[in-house]
Parts: structure tokens; sequence; C-alpha cells
């Protein structure tokens, strides 16, 4: 699939060159090539509806008791298909009322609040939202997150012993495009960092919401669902160059958005 911006996006970025200076592509080609999914020992299930609030993740979760679920908007599709496996499902999000669901069964506890890097009116951060769970300090978890572009300070301000008690993590990341100016690009690259230090990426899917930029080889979708597996969960082997996975699914009706070349290969 051939990817051009419109006119448009050309304007926007050449705008945000002139403002802020553009990153060497050479840098955002370098972080996609760490990023590049790699096949695990564990094969792909999905979890959740086919489009939107479905996720693929590595079928290794077995005996885990929570998921932790940042942002849960109108869909607990991906919840409900937790606590089918044996979960409870700790949910948080200020922007919707508490889901209908949750009145529903003891399995879904749900909190009023967005989370964040600090406390502050209706935030709190996840280190808040683990110990009002009242789950045991040893106990390993799912993170699913969906925070419309607080991921980045939210995993950045994480406490080490919880990332590393996060067995599958599944992010959303927004504004990805945005990686091609520098400031971006930095609090970007610092964040996939930190995560590739305890996880590794074993699938990406692009929310074909998004758009794309294009800087020369170099494609980034704006949205991304990144699912990472902790390092010592599983063995890994060679890149998966197979895209899309046969249980990936659009996430609207809009026109169909495949994983560029250039995050796989």
């Amino acid at each position: 699939m051939a990817f051009k911006n419109t006119l448009k996006e050309r304007i926007y970025y050449w705008k945000q060159s002139r403002k802020y200076g553009s990153t060497d592509v050479n840098r955002v080609r370098s972080l996609i090539e760490s990023l590049r999914p790699l096949t695990s020992s564990f094969p792909l299930i999905r979890l959740g509806d086919v489009g939107d609030g479905g996720y693929l993740i590595p079928d290794c979760i077995d005996g885990l008791s929570t998921v932790f679920s940042l942002g849960v908007a109108d869909s607990v599709s991906f919840e409900r298909d937790c606590v089918k496996r044996g979960m409870r499902a700790i949910m948080a999000d200020a922007s919707v009322a508490a889901p209908e669901i949750t009145s529903l069964s003891e399995q879904y506890t749900f909190f009023p609040n967005f989370i964040g890097a600090y406390r502050a009116d209706e935030y709190i951060t996840f280190a808040d939202l683990h110990a009002k769970s009242g789950i045991s300090p040893e106990e390993e978890f799912i993170i699913q997150m969906d925070i419309e572009g607080s991921e980045y300070q939210v995993l950045l301000q994480m406490p080490e012993e919880l990332l590393q008690k996060a067995r599958v993590i599944v992010v959303e990341f927004h504004g990805l495009t945005e990686m091609f100016s520098p400031l971006p690009f930095n609090i970007i690259h610092a964040c996939f960092q930190r995560l590739l230090s305890t996880h590794e990426v074993v699938h990406i899917h692009p929310n074909n919401y998004g758009n794309v930029a294009v800087k020369k080889d170099v494609v980034v979708p704006t949205l991304m669902e990144f699912t990472f597996l902790r390092k010592d969960v599983g063995t890994f082997r060679q890149v998966a160059q197979s895209y899309p996975h046969p249980l990936d699914a659009d996430c609207t009706p809009l026109r169909p958005l495949v994983l560029p070349e250039n995050w796989h290969h």
C-alpha cells in the first residue's frame, strides 16, 4: 500500500518543522526498528469485540486474577472477556458514568477518575488505583490503557515495581505522527524505551480512525494499539512479518489501514 500525506497534512508538518525544527528521520527510523513486534512462544488471541475495544494479546493469562482498564468510554467488551477468563476488572474513567455491567457483577469495580501523573481534582495515579483495588503487591496483572494521550506521562511516572508486575500491557498510543517534531519525539522515545527495558512488543494494530504521516520512507500512523509481553514470561523469536494478523479488525468502518511495512520489515 502506498502512503502519501494529503496537502493539508504536508502544510501542517511543514509549519511544524519551521516552528520547532524537525526530528532527524534516522532517529525516527531507529525508534521504529526497536519497536518491531516479535513472535513470542504464546499465540495471540483476541479479547473484546471485533472492531474498536477489542485487542490481541498473548495467550499467557491463565492464573491472572486482575485486569486494570484505564479509559473505559462506552465499551467494556475487553473487560467482559477478561472476567470470563476468571479475572476481576478494575476500571477507571472520569469521562463516563459507571458502565451498566458494573451493577450486574461484583467482578467489575469502577472508579470515576482519570489516570495521570499526579493527584489533582479527578486525577489519580496508577499507583493510587492499584492501592484502591486491594490487589496484593505480589500479584501480576494486565493493563489495558486508552487514555487519549495521557499514556506517555502515566507510563513514565509508573513505579518500577508496578511495571514489573504487569505481565501484559495493551496501550493505544495517540499522536505518534508528532514524533517528527523534536520535543514530542523525545517524550515518545523515552516512554517506549522505558517499556522496552522490561517488555517486548508482540503486536501492533493501527487504528484506522487516524491518519498517517510520511517522511522519506518512514510511515507513521497517528493512532496505534501496542501489545507488550514482559520479557521474563515468554521466549521471543524473529520479527513478526505477516500483517495484518488474521484476528485483526478495523476499529471503524472507514477506509482500511494496515500496519506500514517499515514497522515490521
